[in-house]
């Protein structure tokens, strides 16, 4: 299953606030638990070792250059054909995992890479360089992805728990994305429970 989360703020202790809400993510990835943090942004991972069980499938991941950052919760069902593609064009892959197949694919195309992925996901890329993340999920919305961007500060994670933990207030409760969610078990429309909370 896997649980991703991550920080952007230049007002708080990030690698405290990650070891936080670390702790609400644990059953999602019993594995590890690791963190990237590098100036004004935190990213966390909690593993549920499945495809690679070694400590080299750990997240968050990065690429032979060091530039690029993954985190990664999916399942990729033709990342082995991905991967022999990117190997001809000269790609080094140091684990088994679908996770660097992303890496190294997003890295190869940009965002088109996405439209050859079968299979569900939710992740962030950052870019060390340009310094540039990004949030994307699965067309389906199969695996989940919350976020708050709040007073020039954003949250994200696999649930809306740990972003909870980090406001300094509870948001309103939003309550068509709630009613939708009692009605058909899922959110639509980017709503959630909460008002300033969002999928």
């Amino acid at each position: 299953m896997c649980g991703i989360a991550g920080i952007i703020s230049n007002k708080r202790n990030i690698a405290n606030d990650l070891d936080l809400i670390a702790k609400d993510l644990f059953h999602r990835g019993p594995d590890n638990t690791s963190f990237f943090i590098k100036n004004n942004i935190g990213l966390l991972h909690t593993r549920l070792s499945i495809i690679d069980l070694s400590k080299n499938g750990n997240q968050p991941l990065k690429d032979e250059s060091n530039r690029y950052v993954i985190t990664y919760n999916g399942e990729l069902y033709n990342f082995l054909e991905l991967k022999e593609n990117l190997i001809k064009k000269g790609y080094i892959f140091k684990t088994k995992t679908d996770t660097e197949v992303v890496l190294n694919g997003f890295i190869e195309d940009g965002y088109s890479f996405f439209n050859k992925i079968n299979g569900f996901y939710a992740l962030c890329i950052y870019d060390t360089v340009k310094k540039e993340l990004i949030l994307t999920r699965d067309s389906c919305g199969k695996k989940p992805l919350y976020y708050s961007l709040i007073n020039n500060e954003l949250f994200f994670a696999s649930e809306i728990k740990p972003i909870l933990r980090l406001l300094k207030t509870i948001p309103l409760a939003n309550y068509e994305g709630l009613s939708h969610y009692l009605w058909k078990g899922y959110y639509v429309d980017k709503n959630s429970a909460y008002s300033e909370i969002f999928s």
